[in-house]
């Protein structure tokens, strides 16, 4: 009886642990669902150096027309207006990490398979980088300098002109995060909904984006931001509870698609038309140990580019899988490499679709 068996190395299982690799990656990591190409998704996939050489993309902002434009018969020519854009430029870079085996011996003793843990291993340690890439990014966290821990491209601090600022510290008295002292300046519904009134004020206005075929904007916050902002029972203010507990009463969780496909990624709920979503990489305030940074996401809030593929197929390529024997094929290293890059989008010194919310961060007791 004739079979079909792939030893280490063969072309058709690298293919194979590529492609596994990079699909188990995107379910592991928790930002996947704000993921598109398009220009309302809320991380912005480009695929500009995925077609072609380069190590920058460089994105276009066209801003709104502003003239009144000319009624009746008044002469428009000679008022016509120009174009108004600006751009940003989103970097990205090789990296590349590997893990080894001590040796046939030491496989033996334990009863699991080196190639698969292997794997396991690299994926989510992919998924905890690209996480912690975004959020470092989207938060402004400026104490992280490893570019191989942003993204390839140095963050930069939130935005804070006046009258359209791009930070709000606490629950509206305070004009700097170090001020934050008082353990009841913790999150609430009020901060988010200061946050969503930048948004709408903003300019250029910050558009929510598109999330399983719904336009939302999403706040993401410290574990021990939610534990503050859930249990909020202040006398007469609605609470998010209350607001939980009707829309359990009335079938709005239960039967919403968006909630069971997303509940996975640490997505615990919903304010009006805001994705509630907790992430423990969240970071701290710089030059703070007691504020957090949390952060409203609009659409086109964080740029992602990605170089050519390593492989044929739509989602496998992006990943290159390497295996190698070592001490005469008694030792098998894998390692795997991604080009890519991830970026705050930013026009006209000013971010383009981020509100950070700073707020006190009490721990568990």
């Amino acid at each position: 009886m004739a079979s079909t068996a792939y030893g280490v190395n063969s072309n058709e299982a690298v293919k194979l642990w590529r492609r596994s690799l990079w699909v188990e990656t995107l379910k592991h990591t928790t930002m996947a669902p704000l993921m598109g190409t398009s220009a309302d998704a809320i991380i912005q996939v480009m695929d500009d150096t995925q077609k072609s050489a380069g190590d920058r993309i460089r994105v276009t902002l066209r801003m709104l027309l502003a003239s009144d434009g000319v009624a009746g018969d008044s002469t428009l020519e000679g008022e016509e207006e120009a174009l108004v854009t600006y751009t940003d430029d989103l970097l990205i870079d090789q990296l590349r990490t590997a893990v080894r085996s001590s040796g046939a011996m030491s496989e033996q003793r334990v009863d699991w398979d080196h190639r698969e843990n292997a794997k396991d291993s690299l994926r989510d340690w992919w998924a905890d980088r690209f996480d912690e890439v975004i959020l470092n990014q989207a938060c402004g966290n400026t104490t992280q300098t490893d570019l191989k821990r942003v993204g390839h491209n140095a963050t930069l601090a939130p935005t804070s002109a006046a009258a359209n600022t791009r930070i709000l510290y606490g629950g509206g008295t305070h004009t700097t995060e170090n001020s934050l002292s008082s353990a009841s300046e913790t999150l609430s519904l009020t901060y988010i909904d200061r946050a969503l009134t930048q948004a709408e004020l903003a300019t250029p206005k910050i558009r929510p984006g598109l999330v399983g075929g719904e336009r939302v904007f999403c706040f993401v916050m410290h574990p021990n931001n939610a534990k503050d902002l859930t249990t909020v029972n202040t006398a007469g203010a609605i609470t998010w509870f209350d607001l939980q507990r009707a829309k359990a009463e009335g079938g709005k969780i239960k039967d919403n698609p968006l909630y069971s496909t997303m509940r996975d990624a640490g997505f615990i709920g919903q304010y009006k038309n805001v994705l509630l979503k907790t992430d423990s990489r969240i970071p701290l305030a710089p030059s703070t140990t007691t504020v957090r940074r949390c952060v409203l996401l609009g659409a086109q809030a964080i740029g992602v580019g990605f170089g050519k593929r390593f492989g044929p197929g739509p989602q496998g390529g992006r990943f290159q899988w390497v295996e190698k024997l070592f001490d005469y094929e008694n030792q098998l290293g894998v390692a795997t490499r991604l080009i890519w890059g991830a970026k705050k989008m930013q026009f006209n010194s000013r971010d383009n679709a981020t509100i950070v919310v700073s707020a006190m961060s009490n721990a568990v007791a």
